[in-house]
């Protein structure tokens, strides 16, 4: 079965996580959707957008798990910072 290496992984503003990946028949870099939850990322077999038939994708570098991390300590800061201007608005309307 032909295989589409994962490269990448980001999350997109709807909240939908995107695997970027590269087709190893033809080279070409293609996206795919996983879904919205990362602890159930939609994965595996995949219509190629390539024109190469379909494929697997497949994650041999650690690729998944790495950004995964990445993108949660992102979210949790920009909450954090979300947060803190809230209790800074509150503040100066108190005040």
């Amino acid at each position: 079965m032909t295989t589409a290496t994962i490269t990448g992984l980001d999350l997109a503003a709807d909240g939908v996580f995107l695997v970027r990946a590269t087709c190893d028949r033809c080279g070409r870099t293609v996206l795919h959707g996983a879904g919205p939850d990362a602890d159930a990322l939609i994965l595996g077999h995949r219509v190629a957008h390539c024109g190469c038939g379909g494929y697997e994708l497949a994650d041999p570098d650690g690729i998944v798990p790495v950004r995964l991390r990445v993108i949660r300590q992102e979210q949790a800061e920009k909450a954090r910072r979300r947060a803190e201007a809230r209790a800074q608005r509150a503040a100066r309307a108190a005040g």
